[in-house]
């Protein structure tokens, strides 16, 4: 019976080992941002809606690959889990979007019409 209990309270203790070495894995999520916490200069956090949850990102490591973004923007973060709710961003990039172009039409028949040049007496 003593040794049932100690088999049984190794594979506990190494099943905690192993959960309790799992490392961060680096993940990535495409979102929009929601709240942006500047000081001065500094950008310390930013909130991101990703499928209606709003995720808390420490930004104070984070590399801004393109421009910087604000309220409103899409962004892809690259991050690893944090101190309790706040998540650690590494890579922030701005998805940039689709450029809208314009094409005039050009009527032919119009003709220009120029105010006549004023001479001078």
């Amino acid at each position: 019976m003593k040794k049932i209990v100690f088999v049984f309270v190794c594979i506990f203790v190494c099943l905690l080992g192993f959960e309790g070495c799992k490392k961060n894995e680096l993940q990535e999520t495409k979102g929009v941002v929601t709240h942006l916490k500047v000081h001065k200069d500094t950008l310390l956090s930013a909130r991101i809606l990703v499928d209606g949850d709003t995720l808390l990102f420490n930004m104070e490591e984070a590399r801004i690959i393109g421009n910087l973004f604000v309220k409103g923007d899409s962004v892809k973060v690259n991050y690893i889990e944090g101190n309790g709710d706040t998540l650690r961003a590494f890579v922030v990039s701005v998805i940039a979007k689709p450029i809208n172009e314009i094409t005039p039409s050009v009527a032919v028949s119009d003709t220009i019409i120029t105010a006549p040049a004023q001479q001078e007496e």
